[in-house]
C-alpha cells in the first residue's frame, strides 16, 4: 500500500449533528500529494449490528464486550478483591474519561490473561460527579453515539461511585492508575501511597509515588493521551491482547473512541494556526486506527 493515512478533516461534535451519527471526514494518501476523502459513519443501524455481535460473543464465551465490562465495573461487589482503579484528571474532559475507559479493559483482560482476575478488579474512574456529566457535551455526545447513555449503568463509574478511603483500609488494598496527569489534586493527595502507574502526556510534575516503578511511568509530550493508551494496547507483552480477546463491538467502540479523541486533542493532526500539540506518534496512531476503522 502507498502512502499513509491521514486524518484531516474536522471531528465534528455538536448538538446540531445529526444525532444518529458522528461526522469523522477523513483522507488517505494513495499517491504523491494526492488524498482522497471518505466519511466514517456509526449509525443506529450499525450500534444493533455491534450490539448483537456483543452478545454473540459473549455467548460462545469470548472476552466479555467494553460495554459489559463497563457495567460490570460499577455494579461489582468490591469486597474481597484488591481494587485498581484507572483515574482520569479532575478535569474530566473527553481524553481523560476515553483513557480511563479503554485502559481500564486492556487491564482487566491482561489480569484475565495472568490468572489474577479472581483477585483483582479493575474500575475505571471518571473523576468528576455523575451529576457534572451532562457538562461534559463532546463525552456525552461521542459515547452516545455507540449507544452509551451517560445516565445508563453501563457507563464509566464516576468518582462519586466510588470510595476510594475505605477501599484503600480494606484488607485487600488499593491500587491507582493515573490516565492523563501525573499529579493527584489536593483532596486526593492522600491516595498518593496507592499510585502504582502513570500513562499521560503532560508535562513531568516528578511527584513522588513511592510504589510506583519506573517501568510504570510512561509520561511523554504527546498531542493525546490517547495516544499513549493505543501505544501500550499495541506493545502488550501479551501475544493474544491485540486483538484475540476483544470481540468484535469492543474492538470497534475502543478503536473509534481512541481516534475520534486522538483528532479532536490534536485538532485533526494540523499544527499550524491552531495551537495544538501534533507529534509523529500522535499521526502513527491516527493512521493506524483509521486504517483498522476502514
Amino acid at each position: 500500500m502507498h502512502g499513509i493515512w491521514a486524518c484531516v478533516s474536522a471531528l465534528w461534535c455538536t448538538r446540531r449533528v445529526n444525532r444518529r451519527m458522528l461526522f469523522v471526514p477523513c483522507a488517505r494518501s494513495v499517491c504523491k500529494n494526492s488524498f482522497k476523502s471518505r466519511a466514517f459513519l456509526c449509525d443506529r443501524s450499525h450500534r444493533k449490528e455491534m450490539q448483537h455481535s456483543s452478545s454473540s460473543a459473549s455467548s460462545r464465551g469470548v472476552a466479555h464486550s467494553f460495554r459489559e465490562f463497563l457495567k460490570r465495573a460499577r455494579g461489582e461487589n468490591r469486597e474481597g478483591k484488591k481494587t485498581v482503579a484507572v483515574i482520569g484528571n479532575q478535569a474530566a474532559d473527553l481524553d481523560s474519561v476515553v483513557s480511563a475507559a479503554v485502559m481500564g479493559y486492556i487491564l482487566d483482560l491482561e489480569m484475565a490473561q495472568s490468572h489474577d482476575s479472581t483477585q483483582v478488579q479493575v474500575v475505571p474512574v471518571m473523576n468528576t460527579p455523575r451529576r457534572d456529566v451532562r457538562l461534559r457535551t463532546e463525552l456525552s455526545f461521542l459515547f452516545s453515539e455507540l449507544g452509551f447513555k451517560a445516565d445508563g449503568d453501563d457507563f464509566i463509574t464516576s468518582i462519586d461511585e466510588i470510595n476510594l478511603l475505605a477501599l484503600s483500609q480494606r484488607e485487600h488494598g488499593l491500587s491507582l492508575a493515573l490516565v492523563d496527569h501525573n499529579a493527584l489534586c489536593d483532596h486526593q493527595a492522600e491516595f498518593s501511597p496507592y499510585v502504582e502507574r502513570i500513562i499521560d502526556h503532560h508535562i513531568d510534575e516528578h511527584h513522588d509515588f513511592p510504589a510506583l516503578s519506573p517501568r510504570a511511568r510512561d509520561i511523554a509530550l504527546v498531542g493525546s493521551c490517547c495516544t499513549l493508551i493505543f501505544e501500550y494496547w499495541h506493545s502488550s507483552r501479551i501475544p493474544n491482547l491485540r486483538d484475540a480477546l476483544f470481540d468484535s463491538s469492543a474492538l470497534h467502540e475502543m478503536k473509534y473512541l481512541l481516534l475520534a479523541t486522538i483528532l479532536l486533542d490534536t485538532a485533526n493532526l494540523v499544527r499550524e494556526g491552531t495551537g495544538a500539540r501534533v507529534t509523529p506518534r500522535d499521526v502513527e496512531a491516527a493512521n493506524a486506527l483509521a486504517l483498522q476503522l476502514d
